[in-house]
């Protein structure tokens, strides 16, 4: 029987956001819980820093190159192929709840319906911010919490330079990793509770056809927190003491030898206090407290359900938070770990995943598309550039990928900035305006990043080698699309 098959994402939420891969101090019961059932990889990969490639990326099992998507802001065309429209074909009814980001959403026309059948969803249950514009998010809390309407209402992400159009939602304040108070509503109410409220609908209005597998379903339930603005409802804002928590990762003097987008990412952030980075993590673990506990709520009805064996349940984010970490905060083409490292869980009990397997092998956002294909009997499509998972995640084979590639580019500025991580080493070349600035680092010395030794003439070789590598990598992702009909 083809499995039912869940995807739950969440955004901007670091490797080490959940407590089962090595955080004693963050507190994600649920999680933990699902890797301890399943499969927890330790290597995962994000191909773009910010929001909208990545998930492209995901969603396509496609690099940035091939699917054009290089920054965010730039809609991912639906003649892609994707994920959601090859399992559509192969009869699986389809969903996306909550945060897809496909199409921006700032001046976007919220009263108009997402077109989720182009990208390959039956039904879409969009809200990519939680509670700035008139979106389903915020029209479920008219309809059925309408005494919290106020409260849920967030700022608006306003691109600098930009007018506010005055039909739109506008709360004063900021928007940043320091923007943290409490929510004055419930868990159930936020946005988070929200997604895992009609995923719930969803798999209980499906359960029958997906239990007798007349019609399995593919579902993504895509989860905003813990993205800032870190509005944390009770008891989430006040489950961590900000003094017992670490300071960020940092070293003074580590932006010296580092290129000039690295130093301009951590310039803001110099002069803030001990107290303020404590703070921003204490409301940043709330967020994905709450996160987890939401998780919790969808696992559950998925038991009660008895869909549970089943339904192949994969858990990742878009792309993780710097958090202070070097002076940045946010995401971004530095492309430390803390921001392109990700978590990676998968739970099948019918499909032969043994629980509480570790996957240490180095694996891609775009791997996760062709795994589900695969674990679907789908065959994958033409263009796709992920490969299949499962053997990984079954025993069969230890090894991973060699190196793992992270692109990002700005098109109107012509800032470009490719990376390649290997087993040992991080290479990063950016361009802008002609000029070429590198960073390597060594992994196996230096695994927080902090000594940037492109110059350092003993790794002289280690360079060429990494840059040789990364013109390989990108040689490799070249598109395959369209292809040849004919010999000419």
């Amino acid at each position: 029987m083809r499995p039912n098959i869940l995807l739950i994402t969440t955004d901007q939420q670091r490797y080490d956001g959940v407590g089962a891969n090595g955080n004693s101090l963050i507190r994600t019961p649920r999680l933990d819980g699902l890797a301890a059932q399943g499969v927890r990889f330790e290597r995962c990969y994000i191909q773009n820093p910010v929001c909208m490639p990545s998930r492209a990326s995901l969603l396509t099992g496609r690099y940035c190159q091939n699917h054009g998507v290089r920054k965010n802001g730039t809609p991912l065309d639906p003649a892609q192929p994707n994920l959601a429209q090859a399992l559509l074909a192969a009869g699986y009814h389809t969903a996306s709840i909550g945060k897809i980001h496909l199409l921006p959403h700032w001046g976007r026309d919220y009263e108009q319906p997402h077109p989720s059948l182009e990208y390959g969803f039956r039904t879409m249950i969009n809200s990519d911010e939680p509670g700035c514009y008139h979106d389903e998010y915020l029209r479920w809390v008219e309809r059925e919490h309408p005494e919290y309407l106020e409260a849920v209402r967030a700022p608006l992400p306003v691109p600098p330079g930009s007018a506010i159009p005055p039909s739109y939602v506008n709360v004063p304040g900021g928007r940043g990793l320091f923007d943290g108070r409490r929510l004055e509503a419930p868990a159930e109410v936020s946005h988070t509770g929200w997604v895992a409220t009609e995923s719930i609908r969803f798999l209980e209005a499906h359960a029958e056809r997906a239990r007798s597998g007349e019609e399995p379903f593919f579902l993504h339930a895509g989860i905003y927190a813990p993205h800032p603005p870190l509005f944390a409802p009770a008891p989430y804002d006040t489950m961590y003491d900000p003094a017992a928590l670490p300071l960020p990762r940092r070293r003074p003097g580590e932006l010296d030898d580092k290129p000039a987008h690295f130093r301009a990412a951590a310039r803001r952030n110099l002069e803030i206090a001990d107290g303020e980075w404590r703070r921003a993590k204490a409301f940043y673990y709330g967020m994905v407290s709450l996160a987890d506990a939401q998780i919790g709520r969808i696992l559950d009805a998925l038991d009660r359900l008895g869909l549970a064996e089943q339904t192949l349940v994969v858990f990742t984010s878009d792309h993780g938070e710097a958090l202070g970490d070097h002076y940045v905060t946010g995401k971004g083409p530095t492309n430390y770990d803390c921001i392109v490292r990700v978590p990676l869980l998968m739970r099948w009990p019918e499909g032969g995943l043994p629980a509480g397997r570790v996957v240490r092998g180095l694996v891609e956002h775009v791997d996760v598309c062709a795994t589900l294909l695969a674990a679907a009997g789908v065959p994958a499509y033409p263009g796709m550039k992920g490969m299949s998972l499962l053997p990984l995640a079954r025993g069969e084979t230890e090894r991973g990928r060699p190196d793992v590639l992270i692109e990002f580019r700005d098109v109107l500025s012509g800032f470009s900035v490719k990376t390649i991580r290997s087993e040992r080493y991080k290479y990063t070349r950016s361009r802008r305006g002609g000029e070429t600035e590198e960073a390597l680092f060594d992994l196996e010395h230096d695994p927080d990043e902090f000594q940037n030794v492109a110059s350092d003439p003993g790794y002289a070789a280690a360079l060429q080698e990494q840059r040789s590598r990364l013109l390989d990598r990108l040689q490799d992702a070249e598109d395959d699309l369209p292809q040849p009909i004919s010999a000419w």
